[in-house]
C-alpha cells in the first residue's frame, strides 16, 4: 500500500509523463515506426505485452521473426537500453515486459 505522499508523487509523475508525451508526440511516433520496422523488435514487443519469461520471449521472437537467437538477444539488450522493454528478475527467473514507450 502506498502512502498519501507516494500517491501524490505518482500522480505528479504521471502528469509530467503526459506532458512529455504530448510535447514529443511526433518524435515518439517516428521512433516507434522506425523501431517497429525491424521484424525482430516488433516480435519482441508484441510477445512481451505483459510480463513474459525470458525463454518464452526469445523463442517466440525467433519463431515469429525467423531470426537467430543471438540476434533476438541483442535486440532485447537494445530495447532495455532504450527503456522500451523492462526486465524483472535475473537468471532463469528473468521476465520482460514492453514499457509502452514505443
Amino acid at each position: 500500500m502506498t502512502s498519501e505522499y507516494e500517491q501524490q508523487m505518482l500522480e505528479k509523475m504521471d502528469l509530467l509523463l503526459g506532458v512529455v508525451q504530448l510535447a514529443y508526440a511526433e518524435e515518439i511516433k517516428v521512433a516507434r515506426a522506425d523501431l517497429r520496422s525491424d521484424a525482430v523488435i516488433a516480435a519482441i514487443l508484441d510477445t512481451c505485452e505483459d510480463w513474459t519469461p525470458a525463454g518464452t520471449a526469445i523463442n517466440e521472437a525467433v519463431r515469429i521473426s525467423g531470426s537467430a537467437k543471438r540476434t533476438v538477444q541483442r535486440r532485447i539488450s537494445d530495447l532495455l537500453a532504450k527503456r522500451a522493454l523492462a526486465q524483472r528478475g535475473a537468471g532463469v527467473a528473468t521476465t520482460y515486459r514492453s514499457t509502452g514507450l514505443l
